[in-house]
């Protein structure tokens, strides 16, 4: 790489001024649909109104529409992506209006190739002209700086760059224009910012790169005299370009590395070129009537423009994520649909629908703290999200196939959460794009989009819409029916109940229609989740979830969401306490979501029962002590605490143990070997324990609570006293 200083010929706007047209009469177009297939590819054409108007430039529009320009013409034009197209005429007769753009300012920017402005048109439709000093240097292409500037190519005999600020004025005191380093004298070539937000131009047999302070660098093309044209920032991250006399595709790195690729068919005159929204380049090869699309890795597909000898010459990625383009010959605008590539599945990333679905989230905590989300699929239509702990389902999502039934395909989403998500669901058959979002401190309310997604293949299905089925007599009955699990049932996982934390039964029932309706099928997610399907197991209809807030004081939180519009009725027991909640939703209506965070207020807190052992000192006998961890343990009333004995020393069945109150209000007696002690606390108060016998080992030197070794010297370890805090119910 070699690095030119600016020419001292590089000009400076001086005096310019702004000229304000508050005029622009509007034509509407009909539109003539010209559909024809290539390759997998559609193209339609929409003739411009006025005749022989020479479209030139295309821009993709802050207000949903493609704008482009007229050389012939003298008019800016506007096509909605429907194909309405209207025309603004420009006040300067003769102006020859050639490349455009979307400002930073939400208005449109265009040059005029003939008189020399810098021009601007709001999308109503209002044009206000910059004369430009250089009326001789035939403006070019204009593009959008990171500097929040407009810069545009032109030619003073060898290419050149300017700047102009959005007020129409130049930007500071130093030169606002600049030829370009060692360039060979040639027209205006094509401008776009790069991802490391320099201004890239092609300067006829070389690529160009200008900082926002002028600063160029030049890089030679290795093919000479390749006639580069037309420029545009890759989704790669290079710049990619286009060579119209060696009739290649090049692509040049930031750094500076060029690399080209011929174009398959012969003597193809490639001009415009842009990134599409598939990730692949496309290009018009202008002289053969044909549209190009060439990925990062140089692969190469072309597809014939229908209307012949219509000399595409500009593109660009419209909003719904097609490919547009002007026809100058044939004066018309053009789409190409884009077909995306396939979901690419990932760590954020869910593949649904044989990959036709790509699906992703983000997620913004009440701090501010926002990432996105962790995916992890389910079936092959069916997919959830985790946000801070994998354990812990967020919200759940499902793509149905309704072509048999209103010719969509629909989209189900429902979450266990209340933070604020951002959920992306993208067709890469189409690349239509919706994005669904839940407000921060709001439950997940459940999404049930039936018409968004309309691209079914015609005629064709690959299912109709589930519908419910009767079962089994025996499980044609209320919820109320099924019996409650007490503690010494304890939580059993089977094919319809769910057993969450080890403590919670969950169980659902479905109904249509009196009679016409069964148990749900459970399947476990995680310790803490699982979902239920009713009709096939590929089709989930409810997520649920317990969350232990018991480090907060409370209790443990449930979470149901469903995916379904048949009736519900849904089961929660604690088979602790014998606590049971039912939750139910009739039929034709959406699931609202639960987030119970007060019915299962008890709390089960684990505590451990651990032998240590002290040398008794000269004797060379031991000295066995009891040790309790954690303590104190605060809990509330109405809370249990698990005591578990912890063989740490290896002194299973040497000695015997208990846990005792002083006050005498609970006792587990004495236990040898394994042991386990529960107690609930159903009053406020400040309860202490202790393991009252079991420290007399024959041959150790023991001792009772209390007691101390019997030597005076040395380290040695006490009973502890355990002590439950219980403060008052919630």
């Amino acid at each position: 790489m070699i690095k030119f200083p600016a020419r001292s010929s590089a000009r400076r706007f001086c005096g310019s001024r702004a000229v304000a047209v508050a005029f622009a009469a509007m034509v509407v177009s009909s539109v003539m649909d010209l559909a024809d297939a290539a390759a997998g590819q559609s193209i339609r054409e929409y003739p411009i109104p006025t005749v022989a108007s020479s479209p030139a430039g295309i821009a993709s529009g802050p207000d949903g529409n493609l704008w482009f320009t007229e050389v012939a013409g003298n008019k800016i034009g506007r096509i909605t992506p429907a194909g309405v197209i209207s025309e603004f005429p420009i006040p300067t007769p003769g102006s020859g209006p050639l490349g455009i753009t979307t400002g930073p300012d939400g208005n449109l920017w265009f040059t005029e190739s003939v008189v020399g402005n810098v021009a601007r048109i709001t999308t109503a439709g209002v044009v206000t002209e910059f004369p430009v000093p250089f009326t001789f240097l035939g403006l070019g292409d204009i593009a959008a700086g990171s500097d929040g500037n407009l810069w545009f190519s032109a030619s003073s005999g060898y290419p050149f760059v300017g700047r102009l600020t959005t007020a129409g004025s130049e930007v500071d005191g130093s030169s606002l224009g600049v030829e370009v380093g060692n360039s060979p004298p040639g027209g205006a070539g094509g401008v776009t910012v790069g991802a490391d937000g320099n201004i890239w131009t092609t300067a006829v047999d070389r690529i160009a790169r200008i900082t926002t302070d002028y600063e160029i660098d030049e890089f030679p093309i290795t093919t000479a005299d390749s006639g580069a044209s037309q420029i545009s920032s890759g989704p790669d991250g290079n710049l990619w370009f286009t060579e119209s006399k060696t009739n290649q595709i090049g692509r040049i790195s930031t750094a500076g590395v060029v690399t080209e690729f011929p174009i398959g068919t012969s003597n193809s005159g490639p001009v415009g070129i842009t990134a599409g929204s598939d990730g692949d380049l496309w290009f018009a090869e202008s002289a053969v009537n044909q549209i190009g699309r060439m990925t990062t890795g140089g692969v190469l597909t072309e597809f014939v423009i229908p209307t012949a000898a219509s000399a595409p010459s500009r593109l660009v990625a419209g909003p719904d994520g097609n490919i547009w383009f002007t026809e100058t010959a044939g004066n018309r605008i053009a789409r190409i649909t884009a077909t995306v590539a396939p979901c690419p599945p990932g760590g954020t990333t869910l593949c649904l629908d044989g990959g036709r679905f790509q699906v992703e989230a983000s997620w913004t905590g009440p701090d501010g703290a926002s990432s996105r989300a962790h995916a992890e699929r389910l079936t092959s239509n069916t997919g959830y999200f985790w946000f801070f702990d994998p354990n812990d389902v967020e919200v759940a999502i499902k793509i149905l196939d309704g072509c048999a039934v209103n010719g969509h395909s629909w989209v189900f989403s429902a979450g266990l959460t209340n933070v604020a998500v951002t959920l992306t669901v993208t067709d890469t058959s189409t690349n239509q794009a919706r994005t669904y979002s839940n407000l921060q401190g709001a439950p997940f309310q459940t999404i049930a989009d039936t018409t968004t997604f309309a691209a079914c293949a015609s005629g064709t299905s690959s299912g109709a819409a589930p519908v419910a089925r009767a079962s089994d007599p025996e499980t044609r009955r209320s919820i109320d029916q099924i019996a409650p699990r007490s503690s010494s049932a304890g939580c059993v996982h089977t094919d319809t109940a769910l057993c969450l934390d080890g403590r919670f039964q969950v169980e659902v029932l479905w109904q249509t229609a009196p009679g016409n309706g069964g148990a749900g099928h459970a399947t476990s997610l995680t310790s803490e989740s699982g979902y239920f399907w009713f009709f096939d197991p590929s089709n989930v209809e409810l997520v649920v979830k317990i969350i232990d807030a018991c480090d907060i004081e409370a209790g443990h939180w449930f979470f149901a969401a469903g995916m379904t519009t048949v009736g519900v009725e849904l089961k929660v027991t604690d088979t602790l306490t014998g606590d049971v909640k039912t939750y139910g939703r009739t039929a034709d209506t959406l699931f609202r979501p639960v987030l119970d965070t007060t019915t299962f207020e008890h709390c089960q807190r684990e505590v451990t029962l651990d032998p240590r052992v002290d040398d008794c000192g000269p004797t060379g006998s031991m000295w066995l002590v009891m040790q309790f961890s954690p303590t104190p343990i605060r809990i509330r009333a109405g809370d249990t605490v698990v005591w578990t004995f912890q063989d740490g020393a290896g002194l299973q069945g040497l000695h015997s143990h208990s846990i005792t109150s002083t006050d005498g209000s609970f006792d587990s007696g004495v236990q040898d070997g394994s042991f386990t002690y529960a107690h609930t606390f159903n009053e406020a108060g400040t309860f202490s324990y202790y393991c009252r016998v079991g420290h007399l080992v024959p041959g150790w030197c023991g001792g009772f609570p209390g007691q101390r070794p019997p030597h005076a010297e040395g380290p040695h370890i006490e009973d502890e006293t355990g002590v439950v805090i219980v403060a008052p119910p919630r």
